[in-house]
């Protein structure tokens, strides 16, 4: 009962189906209008190579879904694939769906030479234009004929081939059915494609054992034919083989097995009538022969012995390359040695094989030891591993990877080779492609062994500088000088450069050096690039009053440092003592080199105003060459005076502008009340070095301990000469404040024409020279005021210090030696000598065995001062007298006098044995001249005089200088 339902059911459900095809309904598709950009292949829909369509066809095509990589278009009555990327739109339609079949009759079928193309007729006057081609050696179907022509029908243009291009043509009967969707091998070169065989028990017992033992299980992707079956068994009688005999002659068509995880595996065929070469026994009932770098098995059964006297191309040692082919389909091979192709072999689909050479269009291989020819459109080249090289055989595109999807942005030229990464799956050839990988698809490529790569780069580093294409653009390799493309990138990519080459980027595509025109790209920044280049003479603005105002310029091909984006559209930059800002859109990232650079560079208090527009020059290659300009009536500050030129700093670049351009703006620049430091002191140096060039000189005449510059500054263009230092003792710095007073209000007056206390300092300058040693003792002043930290050896002046932080009553150096106790004067007989290092009073080792002391006695012997005054604290009082006699004692005691009366201090009465030591007290004895010693400010214990205390000191002194300098000049002219 149950079955007799069912049936019921089948039936009734047959019915239903059978009138389907009768119930029509109307369907709409998106019919598209597809131009062909690029040269394309076309593929059956299971994936196989059809043909190749060529640039500027349109055909109509369906996208059925965006995220399909291919479009699917009629061929007669047959759908085929092609590749989106080589396509663009032209027209967008709907149509119906309707029957095709009903529509088109094929007529007839034909068989392809190895040139055959398809063409299209333009009109009578023009004719036909070639717009694509066909697979050698394969079956396609026309629908109309003429005496020259087979006409298609390709995505609704009607094109054809020519009959001369052709093989052979066929008609389709009644009774063929034709299947336009595969492409078959020419039936006159091929067998019928043979089903797949599995060797069952039986078969394995009567052909004993492939290992003499047991035989393993044979799998294949091949069905053998029915007619292979119970006659062919019964061959094994009728064939008997000797371990003599070294060939055998082929009876039937008969597989050829390779061994793989052990199973047999049939790889080919071989065809009757053919003879071949044998290595030897393998059981009872199979030969092993030589097949592709290795070995393979063919069944006794089919064969009988033979003498192999018709092989006539036999291989006598030629060896297989590296490179290896895959067949696309089932495959002849052909021996040519008669002259005209012979098939004696089939490899079949998927089988890797190794090739013994190229050969035009074909591929030299050998197969059981006998030469033979494949063509070289029936395969596609394998890579293994080894194989480093690639060449393209068709125009190929670079993809990279964004978002888990392939983008193309780039491509390889055909003819071209490249070295490769790896492979990247079955598919793809993994290469380098700016700093990163990129990926190209193997079946537009062959293995090469790049040996014609003429510029290969292996070591190399990108900059940090990229660009994108205006367009896509080509990049070139120069061979010969001649400029060769042999890659493009793509608009969508932003690529890294090598180095910067004139109006060119070099880069690197694939490991291949190569050129790209730098007006084809728009430059990148980046936040770690730090170097711009100006493409054209570009401003410079500053914001003023919340207003950008231009202030001079970057010159066209000056490269400068930026400091980092300000925005999506400026550069910010170093200008003055502040930043400027200079518009991207007229620069380019840089990558050379600046020599001379301002990281280290500080600016002085000294500022210019410019009277002109005045040119900035950078000197990095010996040269002075223009990079910048700052407007006329801008100020800008000077980093140093330079002889008749300043140097400046401006975006990263020491820079040098002429003097005559610029007029210095004269200030009062040391601020005496404050605790004045040593890198203070040397900032305000360079600045009135800068500020007034033309009366104030400056030298180092010596280092200190910890390797601190100790400065002499000459004020003054006279031949008297005098000295004035201060901070011999490093707790009495406020005698550095002094003196640097000092040489700015003498140089503010000399060019203002002002007397001082009635000195006329413009006159004084002129005959006299006022030598200034602000900070003997910089060591030692800087631990003083920034504690023991300041030390290169923290650890000894502590120590030395009794483990006391507190250093306000230190006097010594560094090495706790008192410079004012290091003198050739009486050092034998110095009192108060505590014998070792610390923070007053020791005397040293030896007179002049500290670099500071010796800087000063080396200084004053070269040359001839007439007058010395050395400033210490406190107490009020002026030490004049060491030894002096006679005349000498005369002069310096009305000289004091005169001093005493300024300064309001008193004159430290003569001792007959006053201890010695100290710089005046050598300079007395040693050059015969006034030397004075005034004690500033009133008595305020060990410790460093109070910053309140400077006014009244100035005023106590502020025309001492002056005063030494004129009398000095009466005293000697």
């Amino acid at each position: 009962m149950k079955r007799n339902k069912h049936i019921a059911i089948a039936i009734i459900f047959t019915l239903i189906c059978s009138l389907l095809p009768f119930a029509k309904t109307s369907a709409y598709e998106l019919i598209k209008q597809y131009e062909v950009v690029e040269n394309s292949l076309f593929y059956t829909m299971e994936g196989e190579e059809a043909g190749k369509l060529n640039k500027g066809l349109v055909i109509e095509a369906v996208d059925e879904d965006v995220n399909d990589p291919y479009i699917t278009f009629k061929m007669n009555n047959s759908d085929y694939l092609a590749k989106k990327e080589f396509f663009t739109i032209k027209e967008v339609s709907e149509h119906e769906v309707v029957d095709e079949e009903a529509e088109l009759e094929i007529i007839g079928k034909f068989v392809t030479s190895d040139s055959t193309s398809l063409y299209k007729l333009v009109d009578e006057e023009q004719g036909s234009i070639e717009t694509g081609s066909l697979l050698p050696g394969k079956t396609y179907t026309f629908v109309k004929e003429n005496e020259t022509q087979l006409e298609m029908i390709v995505g609704s243009q009607t094109l054809f081939v020519k009959k001369e291009e052709v093989s052979s043509i066929a008609p389709v009967t009644s009774a063929e059915s034709v299947d336009n969707s595969n492409i078959h091998e020419d039936a006159s070169s091929e067998e019928t494609t043979e089903p797949a065989v599995t060797i069952e028990k039986e078969e394995t017992q009567e052909d004993e054992s492939l290992e003499e033992t047991t035989e393993p299980a044979v799998t294949t992707e091949k069905e053998e034919t029915q007619e292979e079956e119970p006659e062919q068994q019964k061959l094994v009688l009728m064939s008997t083989f000797s371990q003599n005999d070294k060939y055998f002659k082929v009876l039937e068509v008969t597989p050829v097995y390779i061994k793989q995880n052990d199973r047999l595996v049939r790889v080919g065929k071989l065809l009757p009538g053919e003879e071949y070469p044998r290595i030897r026994d393998y059981g009872a009932n199979w030969h092993e022969v030589k097949f592709n770098n290795s070995v393979a098995y063919v069944k006794k059964a089919m064969t009988a012995p033979s003498n192999g006297l018709s092989i006539k191309n036999k291989n006598n040692g030629e060896k297989f390359l590296t490179r290896n082919v895959v067949p696309k389909e089932d495959i002849a091979v052909y021996d040519n040695s008669s002259g005209s192709l012979v098939s004696f072999a089939t490899l079949y689909k998927g089988i890797n094989y190794q090739i013994i050479s190229d050969y035009g269009s074909w591929y030299k291989i050998s197969v059981l030891d006998r030469i033979g020819f494949i063509r070289k459109s029936d395969v596609s080249e394998d890579f293994s591993p080894s194989v480093k090289y690639f060449k393209v055989t068709d125009a190929t595109a670079i993809y990279i990877k964004q978002n888990n999807k392939l983008v193309r942005v780039g491509r390889l030229s055909v003819g071209e080779v490249y070295p490769r990464i790896r492979d990247y799956g079955p598919n793809w050839h993994e290469i380098k492609f700016g700093n990163s990988v990129a990926y190209v698809d193997k079946q537009f490529t062959q293995p090469s062994d790049g040996k014609v790569i003429k510029n290969l780069i292996t070591n190399y580093k990108n900059t940090s500088i990229f660009f994108s294409p205006k367009e896509n653009i080509a990049v070139y390799e120069n061979r010969g000088g001649k400029l060769v493309p042999f890659a493009g990138i793509y608009t969508n990519a932003s690529y890294p450069v090598l180095a910067d080459y004139g109006n060119w980027y070099k880069v690197v595509v694939s490991d291949r050096l190569g050129y790209v025109r730098k007006q084809d790209t728009v430059s990148q920044f980046t936040s770690n690039i730090r170097l711009l280049e100006a493409t054209i003479n570009t401003a410079i603005y500053v914001k003023q009053g919340g207003e950008l105002k231009s202030v001079g310029f970057l010159k066209e091909g000056a490269t400068v440092q930026r400091i980092r984006d300000y925005g999506p559209n400026w550069h910010e930059i170093e200008y003055g003592t502040g930043v400027g800002y200079v518009r991207k859109n007229y620069t380019i990232p840089s990558s050379k080199k600046i020599v001379n650079t301002s990281t280290n560079v500080k600016n002085s208090k000294t500022f210019f105003k410019a009277k002109v527009n005045s040119a900035v020059y950078h000197n990095d290659n010996g040269s002075l060459v223009s990079f910048a300009s700052i407007n006329a009536n801008e100020t800008y500050p000077i980093v140093s005076d330079y002889g008749s030129w300043y140097k400046v700093k401006l975006s990263g670049r020491e820079g040098y502008i002429k003097k005559n351009t610029v007029t210095i703006l004269r200030k009062d620049l040391v601020d005496p009340i404050q605790v004045y430091s040593y890198k203070e002191m040397e900032q305000d140096i360079i600045s009135l070095a800068a500020m007034y060039p033309s009366i104030i000189q400056t030298k180092t005449i010596g280092k200190s301990v910890d390797g601190r510059n100790i400065y002499a500054l000459k004020l003054g263009t006279g031949s008297t000469e005098i000295l004035v230092n201060g901070s011999h003792h490093a707790r009495e710095h406020i005698t550095t404040n002094l003196v640097m007073e000092m040489i700015d209000e003498y140089a503010q007056g000399y060019y203002s024409n002002l007397s001082v206390d009635g000195y006329n300092v413009n006159q004084i300058l002129k005959n006299t020279s006022i030598w200034f040693v602000p900070m003997v003792n910089p060591d030692g002043v800087t631990l003083v005021q920034e504690g023991h930290k300041s030390a290169k050896n923290p650890s000894y002046v502590l120590s030395i210090n009794g483990g006391n932080k507190d250093f306000s009553a230190w006097k010594a150096n560094v090495r706790g030696v008192d410079l004012n106790r290091q003198y050739p004067a009486d050092w034998n007989n110095i009192c108060c000598n505590p014998g070792k290092p610390g923070p007053q009073n020791y005397k040293g080792t030896k007179p002049l065995s500290e670099p500071e002391a010796k800087a000063m006695y080396n200084f004053t012997l070269d040359n001839s001062f007439k007058t010395s005054i050395s400033y210490h604290t406190s107490g009020e009082i002026i030490y004049w007298n060491f030894h002096q006699k006679g005349s000498d004692y005369n002069r310096d005691y009305k000289l004091a006098q005169k001093l005493s009366k300024k300064t309001g201090y008193s004159l430290v009465p003569p001792k007959s044995n006053p201890s010695g030591g100290g710089f005046n007290d050598w300079f007395l004895i040693s050059q015969k001249q006034p030397g004075f010693t005034p004690e500033l400010s009133p008595y305020v214990g060990p410790r460093p005089v109070p910053i309140k205390n400077f006014g009244d000191i100035w005023k106590e002194n502020n025309s001492v200088g002056l005063m030494m300098a004129y009398e000095a000049y009466i005293r000697t002219k």
